[in-house]
């Protein structure tokens, strides 16, 4: 397969072959509402590209392996740890939507470090409606065993519809309009967050039904509780909480990173960079009908 090219004015959004990665860069690129002072050039997936020397612009790429949890136990990475700093080489900046993957750069020296922006910045410029579905909760992902299981589960007390493996774009955008939350099971156990899941269900309008997440977000705030009865009429108010943590994280925030004035600042911890988030904007957003989409 080859790769995907997205263009939303002055930014070109690139994925690798696959459709997974390929669903993050669509939803991202759907979400810019960016107008920048100069070219880029996003990576989606930063650890499988080589930009070439001619690539637009600033480079931007976005890291996406789950290295470690919020307790610091080690993940599934397929990607050598050690090649961190290689990778980092490669860009002008890498965004870093973990913050338990802090540990990963505490041994790189300063001109490195310097480069990485922590936190998710993947998410809209503009504020999407709420759509309460009246159909059954909704997952959508890779089947693995321990998800399927999860699932069996779950299908004791509450009727909801998994959906085939492959189920992407528009299709994907159809199977969620109707539905009443997506459900978000880990691919292994611990506790981390699938930003671009997060993602999907946001633009979408749907709440989110969770096992833990790492923090910032919140049980019962920013997100209902896979074990816990399912309540839709919570679902605008969980809706509404974790637009204002989108808001924090919205891709044109990213500008004002420190990451691209190349200042010396200090790696934070993981806690730390989870008290760092950027102050809440207190602007009206638009909604997603008052500008204009990617050119």
């Amino acid at each position: 397969m080859p790769i995907t090219v997205f263009n939303a004015r002055n930014v070109t959004i690139i994925t690798p072959p696959g459709p997974i990665l390929t669903q993050v860069g669509r939803d991202i690129c759907n979400g810019l509402r960016l107008d920048a002072a100069q070219e880029m050039t996003m990576f989606i997936g930063a650890q499988l590209f080589e930009p070439p020397p001619d690539t637009r612009g600033l480079r931007i790429g976005l890291q996406t392996e789950h290295f470690f949890d919020e307790s610091g136990a080690a993940l599934w990475s397929r990607f050598p740890p050690r090649m961190i700093g290689a990778v980092i080489q490669r860009y002008d900046v890498l965004i870093e939507m973990s913050f338990c993957n802090a540990p990963l750069y505490a041994h790189l020296p300063p001109e490195l470090r310097r480069k990485v922006a922590f936190g998710p910045y993947i998410y809209p410029d503009f504020q999407p409606d709420f759509r309460p579905g009246t159909g059954r909760p909704v997952f959508f992902g890779t089947p693995t065993d321990r998800r399927k299981a999860r699932i069996r589960g779950m299908r004791k007390r509450l009727k909801i519809d998994r959906m085939p493996r492959g189920t992407f774009s528009e299709t994907l955008a159809g199977v969620l309009e109707p539905a009443s939350a997506v459900i978000n099971i880990h691919l292994k156990e611990g506790r981390y967050t699938e930003y671009p899941r997060m993602l999907s269900a946001y633009l979408n309008g749907k709440m989110v039904l969770s096992e833990p997440l790492a923090s910032p977000l919140q049980m019962g705030v920013h997100y209902a509780d896979l074990d816990a009865a399912f309540d839709p009429s919570q679902a605008e108010t969980l809706f509404r909480n974790f637009s204002a943590f989108a808001r924090r994280f919205r891709s044109s925030t990213l500008l004002n990173h420190p990451a691209f004035s190349g200042a010396d600042v200090a790696l934070p911890t993981a806690d730390e960079a989870k008290a760092a988030l950027p102050d809440a904007p207190t602007d009206p957003l638009p909604g997603p009908g008052d500008m204009a989409a990617p050119a």
